[in-house]
């Protein structure tokens, strides 16, 4: 005969048992739901960097091709959610617009160009490379160029404007070689736009507009990682990379 007792200590047990696991279960479960507590004390631009170097590292890691789209996504998203924290990248110079380095590597670079009106970049390429940017504050303006005697960005003589596109503050602007040569210039007192390119560009051509005499010039930056570059020397790259 079984003793009732002991089969009831022995279901107690059991069922206390279960109760145990359950409990162990739902501890784990929920662990495995939070967040990284670095993910959480990033700040969102330190969240956008990130998210860019995973998209070049594992999406597009040759830097030339793949999803455009990806990338002009994240910096919608960044800049339409109203995040101001670009501000700690954005100096000012008072003589030209200035290039703020804020990471830098194989792949990829990314910058704060802060301008003021009036301040316009030259007539230039991207030396191959692709091309987002994005106005975080004020509005800009694009005008695009192509060679009048062959209608692309390669020929000779006199340049033309082909198209003036208005870039209003949270939207994203995309430009290759393929598509045009370029000027970018502020049509408020202050505007801020974040520039990324697909790989570090060092150099580039500048363009006059009435001739298409090609000038190279070394590029360099205002500040790097918030801090005043000497000379605007060539980018010291991020530890990360």
């Amino acid at each position: 005969m079984i003793s009732l007792e002991n089969s009831t200590r022995s279901i107690h047990s059991h069922s206390h048992s279960q109760h145990n696991q359950g409990v162990h279960a739902t501890v784990s479960k929920l662990a495995d739901q939070q967040p990284d507590q670095s993910e959480l004390c990033e700040k969102p631009f330190e969240q956008l960097v990130k998210q860019i170097r995973h998209e070049f590292t594992f999406s597009q890691p040759d830097g030339t091709f793949g999803n455009s789209q990806a990338i002009e996504d994240l910096l919608n998203r960044y800049i339409n959610e109203g995040h101001k924290d670009w501000n700690e990248y954005a100096f000012f110079c008072p003589y030209g617009y200035s290039r703020n380095l804020v990471a830098c590597g194989e792949q990829f670079e990314l910058m704060v160009i802060c301008w003021a009106k009036g301040q316009v970049s030259p007539i230039h390429n991207h030396e191959g490379q692709r091309c987002w940017m994005a106005c975080a504050k004020g509005q800009l303006q694009e005008t695009q160029f192509l060679f009048e005697n062959t209608m692309s960005t390669h020929g000779e003589g006199k340049l033309l404007e082909s198209q003036v596109t208005t870039i209003d503050e949270g939207s994203v602007g995309y430009i290759t070689d393929e598509i045009a040569l370029h000027v970018i210039q502020s049509l408020e007192p202050v505007s801020v736009s974040i520039h990324l390119y697909s790989k570090p560009i060092y150099e580039c051509n500048i363009y006059c507009p009435t001739t298409g005499k090609i000038t190279r010039k070394k590029l360099g930056y205002y500040t790097q990682y918030k801090e005043h570059s000497p000379n605007h020397n060539k980018p010291i790259l991020c530890q990360q990379e």
